[in-house]
C-alpha cells in the first residue's frame, strides 16, 4: 500500500497525515486509510481559511477520527495534538 512506501522512504524521520473533512470525508475509503496510517501518525487538519469555520471543521475532524479508530475523541485530541507538537518541534515533557 502506499502508504507503507512513504512511511518506509521517510525513516528515520516519522511522516504525518491529515485528513481534512471537506475534502477527505466524502470518500468510503478515508477511515480505512486512518486505520492503516494510525493515530501515532495523525494529525488535524482543516482547509478553511476563514478562523470562523475552523474550530467546527476540527471537532468534526476529531469526531470522524474517533469513529474510525474506535477511540474516545479527547484521546484522540491529546494524541494528534502531542504528534503535532512533534512535527512543529515544540514537543514538551508532557503526554
Amino acid at each position: 500500500m502506499l502508504i507503507n512506501q512513504l512511511n518506509a522512504a521517510h525513516c528515520p524521520a516519522k511522516v504525518y497525515y491529515g485528513f481534512a473533512p471537506f475534502a477527505n470525508f466524502r470518500s468510503p475509503k478515508t477511515a480505512d486509510v486512518a486505520r492503516k496510517i494510525g493515530i501515532d501518525r495523525l494529525v488535524l487538519e482543516t482547509d478553511y481559511e476563514n478562523y470562523l469555520d475552523v474550530r467546527q471543521q476540527l471537532e468534526l475532524n476529531v469526531l470522524f477520527l474517533a469513529k474510525a479508530l474506535d477511540m474516545d475523541p479527547l484521546e484522540v485530541m491529546k494524541t494528534t495534538r502531542m504528534n503535532a507538537m512533534h512535527l512543529y518541534g515544540t514537543q514538551t515533557n508532557q503526554r
